[in-house]
């Protein structure tokens, strides 16, 4: 019973790992609980000692969404979306919600972060049951193709949905394995495995943007490796790269970006993002209001969608103006620069892992938009929580192991 009241924490969060791998509903009302057992912590005093939020991604947070609600409050009439609001906001506040609840816990993070990763084999695996049968068995459909291939959906239903979660599950998986490579034999095993299901997975989601996101994962991964170590990361690289583009599905699908002439749509949703940002650049146009914002300033065109910008920057500007773009860059710099600190001071897996997989997300939303896709969105700050809750929970070890109070 001491044993399960000490540790109902990680075991609260394991299973929210497990519920948002499958699903959004699920993972929301996961978070839900979790922002409840955070109060109770705190209330209970339980977390005040233990872990120190750090301010500087408090103020960002806190100026993100103050310009999202602003944004709301002055739209014009009959269109502030306030449920799109808390839709696109009440995600990033795993957080916070994360770190308060493992507060005090140890590695309790890492260990988390593995349980996520398992259940992220469910994902992949699912996918590549897709890619072979050509059937969602979730929505009971054939799936959509690109050539001769099926584009995987996952649970989530878009194949770029899907691929934002598997570029997640990939980027930690391979710092798990870069990092422990030649340390604890038995901890490389389970991370081998994962790869090979999230590796397939990912390419066969034949989403151009993640591609580019595990590129830029895989140099961020390599940069965080021992000096002696990371030439021959660089060189892994490489040869990764190199013989992915000799796979003929591979090639034809990076290079269809030059040459496929509906590829402009992308090009004229960029265009009429910025014709609409222009219009109203302080605050834009409110969350929820990309179709209205369309129906203004749509530059003439092909298209293939219109429900949103194809890109998470223009994306963000539209929503909240030039102040709500500049708020989102402040969070992201502020919880990398915390990361990136926090790596160098304790060392391990997670933290370069969530390094890489912040940049590889961020790089892939130039041509996406994954911060506002609930399925990479909600995976992507429910592990950023726990390398807050990894930073925060160590570091107040660290400090009462020195005899110095949590300040």
């Amino acid at each position: 019973m001491r044993s399960l009241q000490t540790r109902w924490p990680e075991i609260l969060t394991s299973l929210v790992a497990v519920a948002m791998a499958v699903s959004v509903s699920a993972g929301n009302i996961g978070l839900g609980l979790l922002a409840a057992a955070a109060m109770v912590r705190t209330g209970a005093g339980r977390t005040g000692s233990r872990v120190s939020l750090p301010r500087p991604i408090l103020a960002a947070l806190a100026a993100a969404i103050l310009c999202n609600l602003l944004a709301t409050l002055l739209a014009e009439p009959g269109s502030s979306h306030w449920a799109k609001l808390v839709e696109e906001w009440w995600i990033k506040l795993a957080l916070i919600v994360v770190p308060l609840v493992l507060a005090g816990t140890g590695r309790s993070a890492e260990r988390v972060a593995v349980v996520a990763l398992a259940a992220g084999l469910v994902v992949g695996g699912y996918g590549i049951v897709q890619h072979f049968l050509g059937w969602d068995y979730v929505r009971d459909r054939e799936l959509f193709r690109t050539g001769p291939y099926y584009l995987i959906v996952g649970f989530s239903g878009h194949h770029l949905s899907l691929g934002g979660q598997l570029l997640l599950y990939l980027t930690m998986t391979l710092s798990w394995l870069a990092h422990q490579a030649g340390r604890r034999a038995r901890a490389v095993h389970p991370a081998a495995i994962m790869t090979l299901v999230f590796a397939p997975a990912l390419v066969w989601t034949f989403a151009r943007s993640c591609y580019l996101g595990i590129l830029v994962a895989g140099v961020v991964l390599a940069a965080t490796l021992p000096a002696r170590r990371r030439r021959w990361g660089v060189l892994t690289l490489a040869v990764v790269v190199a013989a992915a583009m000799a796979v003929a599905p591979i090639r034809e699908r990076v290079t269809e970006t030059f040459t496929n002439t509906t590829e402009i749509g992308r090009v004229n949703l960029w265009r009429s993002s910025v014709e609409g940002l222009k219009a109203k650049p302080v605050l834009g146009w409110g969350p929820g209001n990309f179709d209205r914002m369309m129906s203004r300033h749509e530059v003439p065109g092909f298209y293939e969608v219109r429900g949103h910008a194809h890109n998470d920057y223009l994306m963000q500007g539209v929503n909240a103006g030039l102040l709500g773009l500049a708020a989102f860059l402040w969070l992201q710099a502020e919880i990398f620069r915390h990361l990136w600190r926090g790596w160098r001071r304790l060392g391990g897996w997670v933290l370069p892992g969530l390094l890489a997989s912040q940049a590889g997300l961020l790089a892939a939303g130039f041509f996406q938009v994954y911060q506002t896709d609930d399925e990479p969105e909600m995976l992507l700050y429910f592990l950023l929580g726990l390398g807050l809750a990894a930073i925060g929970s160590r570091g107040g070890e660290e400090r009462a192991a020195s005899g110095h109070p949590t300040p």
